[in-house]
């Protein structure tokens, strides 16, 4: 019998269990997205970083933030990781980090319906988003 909350507390069972699938629905989504290249992206919810490495790996961004509350996910994002063009904080909705010039991109995948409150994080990342960049989520 598997215990759900323990494949979520920790980066490498989550990603054996949910992963898999963020990382195939990453890809097709950054496809279809068609953001210009050499923006500056912010993941939202980034988990084990499946949409900062599509993004790395099919949209030339100039950076890519990924955040995520929860810390085991962040660690295991980072390890994962090999593009120097990508980096990982600790960071939820309502302290989501800022960059002065605002991002390119801020998007969200498989998360927003795990935010206690959706509404504003979505105002929060329009917030953060630089003149006619985009605010994008996949649910």
């Amino acid at each position: 019998m598997f215990d759900v909350p323990d494949r979520w507390a920790a980066g490498a069972t989550y990603e054996a269990f949910m992963g898999r699938w963020s990382r195939q629905l990453a890809a097709e989504f950054v496809a279809w997205l068609h953001i210009p290249g050499r923006v500056h992206w912010l993941d939202v919810g980034c988990g084990t970083g499946a949409l900062t490495t599509a993004i790395c790996r099919y949209a030339d961004p100039a950076s890519v933030v990924g955040c995520d509350p929860a810390d085991p996910f962040i660690e295991y994002a980072r390890r994962q990781s090999q593009d120097i063009r990508a980096a990982f904080v600790v960071a939820g909705a309502g302290g989501l980090p800022r960059r002065a010039d605002g991002y390119g991109s801020v998007t969200l995948l498989l998360a927003l319906n795990f935010l206690p409150d959706p509404a504003a994080a979505v105002w929060e990342m329009r917030s953060l988003t630089a003149s006619h960049g985009i605010v994008l989520a996949c649910v």
